[in-house]
């Protein structure tokens, strides 16, 4: 009898435990299988809200600084790097005339006090390249070349310059040194048939010291010898001076605060000749400080950036907003290569700056969790040679993630040009009267504008000002068309007033037309009204 009940409480079997796993596994696939669309669901969920909180931030931050707002953000000249993919190929990383009022110096931190310069931080990093750096514009006379008494290299003021309509030629202030001179203005051809408005954008014109009236240029050529020249297109013209770059290591001159050096390009810190901050200079809007105007090309909207405050108390923990920061080493980019870091020039996973002094943190005194973006910082960072403690200092980061997230940007011109004809640039119009609208560029589909035009109304004019009009795409989809409420007879202005931010993130891949593997993005757009807010320049 005890033998019985002995033998009716034997373990369970190997084969029945494994019979059992088996089922659980199946139970398991198949519930996955049933409700994977809803794990996916769940994951884009997140992504959005993720998205959307690194677009709230970047257009507030924006917002803040909205005084150094760019005039325009275009198609960069150079390739992006790496390879092409749908979120890199419009490749639009030129940001035009980003506006500076120079600051006020400041010295290298915990030293003697040698001056860096009057620096400032562009709004867009990491920087490719600084390709150009002009003033506010500079105030116009109308003269006559050909009178000889008049000599206006001699008493026009540094911040004016002469201009002879009817023979194509410009004059400046001299001054003992060569100087650059950028002018953007439109001229007449005609022909048998046909008048026609030519627009010349940023063209140099290099003053030699002691010089009086030179050419115009186009594209180097006096612009009057183009064949059907028929003169300059009246009061279209606008001239600033250019800043002149200089090394790192070279002396500010005394005399020209024109000048700015490359501090830090992946930061996009630059700096200004200290003597700019107190320099007044004389504008169409009246005698303002010295401020310049910032092309540059921004290197690869796929390094993410934010602004970390370290906390007052330990633990000295930072978040980022996004997770999975990639990894040299561990990291596989989707075409199968390694991940070899941020840049070619900063094999790192995660850069920090200090933004009051642009010093970089390093990397080995930080702990950095890739999985969870936690960033844990140590009492004391090194600034100058100096220990200072970490809390409550501000601090920059770089760094890319997994899912190849990008932070993009898309603005609205700050005021359009007048042309005559379809072939209109990203920061031009044609006004159209056969068919009562006005064209702009395909780019600017989708934009907001504020326009002002004349229109008849019982054969009388009548104004409009900043009327905002949205522009959409031509039927064959290769403009993009403003059509106001009533028909103008002709536009005195086009301003641009859309700023939008995009954040791209891929969540799947996909084959390319040459078979490759790339990613399949998804974006989130924030759209809004962010403009220029500077009473000169």
């Amino acid at each position: 009898m005890i033998l019985g009940r002995l033998q009716n409480r034997r373990g369970t079997s190997l084969i029945e435990i494994l019979t059992t796993l088996v089922i659980l596994v199946i139970g398991i696939l198949s519930v996955a299988r049933m409700f994977s669309g809803g794990f996916v669901v769940m994951k884009r969920s997140e992504n959005i809200t993720l998205a959307s909180r690194l677009a709230e931030g970047e257009f507030e931050r924006l917002r803040a600084r909205a005084v150094n707002l760019p005039l325009g953000i275009t198609t960069a000249a150079t390739p992006p790097p790496g390879t092409p993919n749908d979120a890199s190929s419009p490749n639009i990383r030129q940001i035009v005339g980003e506006t500076v009022r120079i600051p006020a110096p400041i010295l290298e931190a915990r030293t003697t006090g040698r001056v860096i310069g009057s620096v400032h931080e562009l709004l867009f990093a990491p920087v490719s390249s600084v390709d150009s750096v002009y003033s506010a514009r500079l105030q116009r006379r109308i003269l006559d070349s050909e009178d000889a008494d008049s000599e206006p290299w001699r008493w026009l003021r540094p911040t004016q310059y002469a201009i002879d309509y009817e023979s194509a030629r410009i004059c400046f202030r001299a001054a003992n040194y060569e100087r650059i001179f950028s002018i953007t203005y439109s001229y007449w051809i005609e022909t048998e048939d046909e008048r026609t408005l030519r627009t010349v954008t940023g063209e140099n014109i290099v003053v030699p010291a002691g010089a009086g009236w030179l050419d115009i240029t186009a594209g180097g050529t006096p612009v009057r010898n183009i064949e059907g020249f028929a003169g300059l297109d009246d009061r279209s013209d606008q001239a600033s001076r250019a800043f002149r770059r200089l090394d790192a290591g070279a002396d500010w001159s005394t005399d020209d605060p024109y000048e700015y050096k490359i501090v830090d390009s992946l930061t996009g810190r630059i700096a200004f000749n200290p003597r700019g901050y107190s320099y007044k200079e004389s504008t169409p809007q009246g005698v303002v400080d010295l401020t310049a105007h910032v092309d540059y090309t921004v290197y690869d909207w796929g390094i993410i950036s934010e602004t970390l405050q370290v906390p007052p108390v330990p633990p000295y923990r930072l978040r980022t907003t996004l997770r999975d920061i990639k990894q040299i080493g561990v990291t596989i980019n989707d075409d199968g290569s390694p991940y070899t870091g941020i840049t070619p020039n900063y094999p790192e996973d995660l850069l920090v700056v200090d933004e009051a002094t642009g010093q970089y943190i390093p990397s080995n005194v930080l702990q950095l969790d890739h999985r969870n973006g936690i960033i844990v910082v140590p009492d004391q960072i090194t600034i100058g040679n100096v220990l200072v403690p970490s809390a409550g200092r501000t601090l920059r980061v770089y760094y890319r993630c997994e899912g190849d997230w990008q932070i993009q940007y898309r603005k609205a011109y700050e005021r359009y040009t007048p042309q005559n004809d379809n072939d209109v640039s990203y920061r031009e119009y044609f006004h159209n009267r056969a068919a009562d609208r006005i064209v702009l560029n395909k780019s600017e589909v989708g934009k907001s504008f504020s326009v002002d035009y004349v229109y008849l109304e019982n054969g009388r004019e009548r104004t409009v000002i900043g009327e905002v009009v949205r522009a959409i795409a031509s039927p064959d989809g290769q403009r993009a068309w403003l059509i106001p409420s009533k028909a103008p007879e002709y536009v005195r202005a086009i301003r641009g007033l859309s700023f939008k931010v995009r954040v791209m993130w891929s969540e799947t891949t996909r084959r390319d037309s040459e078979g490759r593997l790339v990613p399949k993005f998804q974006y989130y757009d924030l759209d809004g009204e962010l403009t220029r807010r500077l009473a000169a320049g």
